[in-house]
């Protein structure tokens, strides 16, 4: 059994091997090991329990705990450290000498090094960045990463890498500057990579400053889903719509959620789920690559053939809405399903055929009436 002694105020640990651990002031050693395995306890009430456990400091160090050959304390000039490890090789040691610092790390491996105030918690998770938090372990692979200042990491396999970004879900991954990434389904997780950009949904990417991506990848079925919402280029895109679920049938994959590509553009509509046939993939959803650029329908869903792709706007500040509506020239506007308008003309209804001479000059007299 473990035989404590108090020695003139130094507590040392004695082993059934009748080897001590190394403790010096008021500090608590713990452990079998032997030589450079011994547990170590130094500074003020710090306490080391395990093989190669170090609760580290000076004389005006205090309070580290080392559980588990961890690492806990000062990896610098002594100070005032209240840092706690627990976990075999987990590692919570400040570099900041002006003290007021307290890292944790609890978890197999986990990583708490730096200098600030950083919490990592689950196996492998890694805090480095200043008062960064990681929350998550993954068992033999690479946990949460929390390494961008005042970063937070929460959900297996998530990363935050830059200053202020949140991760949260599953491999949810936010690297821009203020950039919150949300949602993971259990095989892809949001990714915000634009700075101050925002992405909820499994498989939702918004890639550049500003940009909205809300919309989950469809679920596969025999035929695999439709990819989240994509706002991957131009400046200060919206893209709302999840991707459509997978067919019955090979082949018939569900349509792409909502994408915006032109600068200042918005997408809005889900793709279409897939269908039963090879041939009856789902419909993609709103696209709006045009500046400025509007697009507003979903695409339908698949069935034996292809379903309807959702609204299309190429033009700069067109509009579409509706399925299958498309506007092509700057300026054009497009309303209703498969309504098609270039360089501004509007063709309507749902054809989307060219009207003859006569069909025109009826309009000039009789406008036709908008649908409630």
């Amino acid at each position: 059994m473990v035989l404590a002694t108090l020695l003139g105020g130094t507590a040392h640990a004695q082993y059934t091997n009748g080897t001590f651990g190394t403790a010096t002031g008021t500090a608590v050693a713990i452990g079998s090991g032997t030589g450079a395995n011994a547990a170590s306890a130094s500074g003020a009430a710090s306490v080391a329990i395990g093989s190669g456990a170090a609760a580290t400091g000076g004389s005006t160090s205090a309070g580290a705990i080392a559980i588990g050959s961890a690492k806990a304390g000062t990896s610098g000039t002594a100070f005032q450290n209240g840092a706690i490890a627990i976990g075999q090789g987990a590692q919570a040691l400040s570099s900041n000498p002006n003290g007021g610092t307290s890292p944790i790390a609890i978890g197999a491996t986990s990583n708490a090094n730096g200098t600030g105030s950083q919490v990592a918690i689950g196996d492998q998770a890694v805090a480095t960045g200043v008062d960064a938090i990681g929350i998550g372990g993954h068992a033999n692979a690479a946990g949460v990463k929390a390494t961008g200042n005042e970063s937070t990491a929460i959900g297996q396999s998530s990363a935050a890498t830059n200053t202020g970004s949140v991760a949260l879900g599953y491999s949810a991954t936010s690297s821009g500057v203020g950039s919150v990434a949300l949602g993971g389904n259990g095989t892809v997780g949001s990714s915000a990579t634009g700075n101050a950009s925002f992405a909820v949904g499994g498989g939702a990417s918004a890639a550049t400053a500003g940009a909205i991506a809300v919309g989950s990848a469809g679920a596969g079925g025999v035929a695999a889903g439709g990819a989240g919402a994509q706002a991957k280029s131009g400046v200060g895109v919206i893209a709302i719509g999840a991707g459509g679920t997978g067919g019955s049938a090979a082949g018939a994959t569900g349509g792409a959620g909502a994408a915006a590509t032109g600068s200042g553009s918005i997408a809005l509509g889900d793709g279409g789920a897939g269908g039963s046939a090879a041939a009856g993939s789902g419909g993609a959803g709103a696209v709006a690559s045009g500046t400025s650029a509007i697009a507003i329908g979903s695409g339908t869903a698949g069935s034996t053939t292809a379903g309807l792709a959702g609204a299309s706007a190429t033009g700069s500040s067109a509009i579409a809405i509706g399925a299958g509506s498309s506007s092509a020239g700057a300026g054009a506007s497009a309303l209703g399903t498969s309504a098609s308008a270039v360089g501004g003309i509007v063709l309507p209804w749902a054809t989307g055929r060219l009207p003859t001479l006569r069909r025109m000059w009826h309009w000039v007299r009789v406008p036709p009436r908008l649908p409630l």
